[in-house]
């Protein structure tokens, strides 16, 4: 069980949409808002969306955010070698308005493209945003040992006394994510420097196996992490944060 962050955008490169059809408009793939479909194309053919950072950019994974399409579709990551495609992470089926995440080994290119293959000339195909970059992984699980580094989120399930006996995810409500780490001071650092990729009031997508498997657009409560010091390079770290 773990829980990782997302939080690099795709801010700081040049986008290209090749067949994108007059519905779409790269420009909002870089907005952190699944509420908007940046890419919207009924038709044929494939849609192109190359993401130029200039220089060497390091990645091992991408996020395809609020992805939909109405028939089975196939779908594709790609780098530049300098010469050619290559590519880093495909995946063929029918998306429904989900985050799909595309992992992949690190690798380094200048260059990445997204590849949405529309099948049917009455085939619908949307997108919202794209997440790409390296992916932050806690090095230990959420603390239970005291009162105040309570896990919260969705309900919870109570028998006949009024006693509460299980935590429930609900999908008709948002989550309230209430975490506590101890982390060393390398391991903090590491945090932090992820999190300065969202500029710490940025949405990034985080996911928690020990509620599913899904990846959630969530914002840092508060706009910072309140770090304190237990002991020598040793912090205590809450990390809450609300889905948008």
């Amino acid at each position: 069980m773990s829980q990782s962050i997302y939080t690099e955008g795709i801010e700081a490169a040049t986008l290209t949409l090749t067949s994108g059809g007059a519905s779409s408009n790269e420009a909002l793939l870089k907005n952190r808002d699944l509420r908007v479909k940046a890419i919207n194309k009924t038709g044929t053919g494939a849609i192109f969306i190359e993401i130029d950072y200039g220089a060497n950019f390091t990645a091992d994974y991408c996020v395809l955010g609020n992805i939909y399409s109405s028939l089975s579709m196939s779908y594709r990551v790609e780098k530049w070698t300098g010469s050619a495609w290559s590519i880093l992470a495909s995946a063929s089926e029918v998306a429904s308005n989900v985050n799909k995440l595309f992992p992949f080994t690190s690798t380094t290119a200048t260059k990445y493209r997204v590849v949405l293959n529309s099948a049917g000339t009455s085939m619908t195909v949307q997108l919202g945003t794209i997440f790409l970059g390296s992916v932050y992984t806690f090095p230990v699980n959420y603390q239970f040992n005291n009162a105040r580094n309570s896990f919260e989120y969705a309900e919870v399930k109570s028998d006949l006394m009024g006693y509460p006996y299980s935590h429930i995810a609900n999908s008709d409500k948002k989550l309230d994510l209430k975490m506590n780490y101890h982390l060393t001071d390398s391991q903090l650092s590491s945090l932090e420097t992820q999190m300065a990729n969202a500029d710490y009031v940025k949405p990034f997508f985080f996911s928690d196996s020990n509620i599913d498997t899904n990846l959630r657009l969530f914002k840092l409560q508060g706009g910072k992490l309140n770090v304190s010091n237990l002991s020598a390079s040793y912090f205590n770290v809450p990390f809450n944060i609300v889905e948008l």
